[in-house]
């Protein structure tokens, strides 16, 4: 009796330590305390090869080999299940190097578990890819799947034609923001991270709203639920003075905007030249108006 409540006990224990550490790892992948979102796959291939592999060596004669993997693998599988189950194709690839850093965390447990290869030479090199994932690469990866490029830089793609509405109805299009540098904040209601930005964008509004060669905009994605005017009145209500325009859907596929907050840059001949966030939009910006001073 007293053999198997120590055996459920280490099984318990190994299922809490995964699914803990793997909720640190999935916080750090998601960008909690302004992390690299990278440093989260790196967590969890250690996470992951720490435990396998002391726990083979430590407590397989105890719980036997699937008495340690069936906690560990079942304590991932709570954890990643529930973000996997309805998701979408970009969603997925998005989060695919996170997925195949844990399994290289549990095969690299395995391998040093083998006494063959426990010079650690393995483990090293399939610790590679997380390592690379934690120094950059990994927020790379999630902005080419977000915005359709690595760094933000478009190489001058001639912007959809596209109508939008001020407050008072006015119409707002590719004609009339010709000739002038465009910034174009895309958002919607219910978007937490998008009030997030606001006070920035804020700034750099206040920072060029008297330089008339610079145009800047806040353009809401309307929501069933949203009441007519609510987009406007909202903004108003935080006393935020940027100008916002009202879009549709139509407007956002045609501009290829699917992530918020999105920032989009238009240059004065209405070509795309930037696509991403509202930090890296700035100094865009800011390059632009230095080549033609």
């Amino acid at each position: 009796m007293k053999n198997t409540f120590i055996k459920v006990l280490i099984i318990l224990l190994l299922f809490i330590i995964t699914v803990a550490g793997m909720v640190l790892a999935i916080v750090i992948g998601e960008g909690a305390w302004d992390l690299p979102k990278g440093l989260g796959l790196i967590l969890a291939f250690l996470l992951l090869f720490g435990l396998t592999s002391v726990s083979l060596l430590k407590f397989k004669n105890q719980i036997g080999f699937y008495g340690v993997l069936i906690p560990v693998i079942l304590g991932v599988l709570l954890l990643i299940l529930p973000k996997a189950y309805n998701s979408t194709l970009k969603f997925s690839l998005k989060v695919s190097p996170f997925y195949l850093s844990i399994l290289l965390g549990i095969l690299s447990g395995y391998l040093y578990y083998i006494k063959s290869i426990r010079k650690l030479a393995l483990q090293l090199l399939l610790s590679l890819f997380p390592l690379l994932m934690s120094f950059g690469m990994y927020d790379l990866w999630i902005h080419k799947i977000e915005y359709g490029n690595w760094t933000g830089e478009i190489n001058e793609q001639k912007a959809a034609p596209f109508e939008l509405l001020t407050k008072n109805g006015d119409l707002v299009s590719n004609e009339t923001l010709a000739d002038s540098i465009v910034l174009l904040d895309f958002w919607f209601i219910g978007c937490g991270p998008c009030w997030v930005k606001f006070p920035d964008l804020q700034r750099i509004y206040e920072k060029y709203q008297s330089n008339p060669a610079v145009k800047i905009y806040a353009v809401n994605r309307p929501m069933p639920r949203d009441k007519p005017g609510a987009l406007f009145q909202r903004i108003e209500d935080k006393d935020y003075t940027f100008p916002v325009l009202e879009g549709t859907q139509e407007v956002m596929d045609l501009l290829g905007v699917y992530k918020y907050p999105s920032v989009m840059i238009l240059n004065q001949k209405g070509e795309m030249v930037f696509m991403g966030e509202l930090a890296d939009a700035e100094l865009k910006l800011e390059s632009m108006l230095s080549k033609e001073q």
